[in-house]
């Protein structure tokens, strides 16, 4: 007999168990994507593991045809005073059967049953693969007071990362925290939309007052922008320089800028968009390197040729005495030397 599919779900999203609804600084990475790893670590598979082995003593008929979307058999064995089970209401959540969700229900099936103990609920299985009807539903069904905060938190974070735009819409029309994040390593849900590449989502969590200045990784605290600037990926750079993001926020309070980011990327187009927003070229590490000792240096004459336009001082040391024009003509970028000169 075929196991619901609810275990892998459970296994796969048991890493946004631990949530907390407080934006703060995090640590943040060189220039890599933060979650990549570490996710699947789960001090309770044990737990799901018993629940697995113990689950065919109950897996009845109703909780099969469930899973399988058979409506007639769903009615005929609630017309025979089958029992409608959470299980029964889990599964159909999650594979999308809207009317077998609704038949459940209304033969008083509980989304917040006591005998279901996993952290897990119909609208969480709805919502992270993306069945807006089933989501609609179950947030009018009357909540469990002490669960619907976590329930939708939990929710917008998986719809945010499969790219469930509408339910992450629905989601945050019903009072979800735009600013949630994972709380063991304080991952924004801007940061999980980003690296997905659902760039809709972080339009609609922006809109709906996401902080635009949000750490996107796990040291040394850089923010979206600035990966993005990194990146050249313009059309998010736009996203968040229209939504209020600032250009001169340092990582870690004394490391690079977006604009510095782009400039030493070469993302001219990048460069352009963020000194039109503001960007402040003279900005400095603590070594002292600004945007134009980057562009300088890695031999971007065209981001030389911009910074200059937007009153970038040539003349700025760095504190081993460094400047764009002594980094240009070491590496023989003549054209450069004659622009600093």
């Amino acid at each position: 007999m075929k196991k619901p599919a609810i275990i892998l779900s459970i296994l796969l999203s048991l890493s946004f168990v631990a949530l907390h609804a407080q934006t703060e600084n995090t640590r943040q990475v060189d220039r890599d994507p933060v979650i990549e790893e570490d996710y699947d670590d789960c001090d309770d598979c044990d737990d799901y593991d018993d629940y697995d082995e113990d689950y065919d003593e109950d897996y009845n008929s109703l909780i099969f045809a469930s899973q399988e979307g058979d409506e007639e058999e769903v009615i005929r064995l609630l017309n025979e005073g089958e029992e409608p089970c959470i299980e029964a209401l889990l599964l159909a959540s999650e594979y999308g059967h809207t009317k077998i969700v609704e038949l459940l229900l209304q033969a008083g099936a509980d989304p917040y049953s006591d005998e279901y103990d996993y952290d897990v609920t119909p609208l969480i299985l709805a919502s992270e693969n993306g069945h807006t009807e089933i989501v609609e539903i179950l947030l009018n069904v009357e909540a469990h007071p002490e669960i619907r905060d976590y329930e939708l938190d939990r929710s917008i974070l998986l719809a945010s990362e499969n790219g469930h735009t509408e339910v992450v819409e629905i989601l945050l029309n019903a009072g979800a925290d735009p600013n949630i994040t994972i709380s063991d390593r304080d991952i924004h849900i801007l940061a999980i939309a980003y690296k997905n590449e659902h760039n809709e989502i972080l339009e609609l969590l922006l809109k709906a007052g996401a902080d635009p200045n949000s750490n996107a990784f796990v040291y040394m605290n850089p923010t979206i922008l600035m990966d993005a600037a990194w990146n050249g990926d313009q059309e998010v750079v736009e996203i968040f320089l229209n939504a209020g993001a600032d250009p001169n926020i340092q990582s870690d309070g004394k490391y690079e800028t977006a604009l510095m980011n782009a400039a030493e990327a070469g993302h001219k187009e990048v460069v352009d968009l963020l000194l039109q927003a503001g960007a402040k070229p003279d900005i400095k590490t603590k070594d002292g390197v600004t945007a134009l000792e980057w562009a300088a240096s890695k031999g971007r004459k065209d981001i030389v040729e911009l910074l200059l336009k937007a009153k970038a001082n040539p003349n700025i040391q760095t504190s081993d005495e460094y400047t764009a024009l002594k980094g240009a003509a070491e590496r023989g970028y003549t054209e450069i030397v004659e622009l600093l000169l």
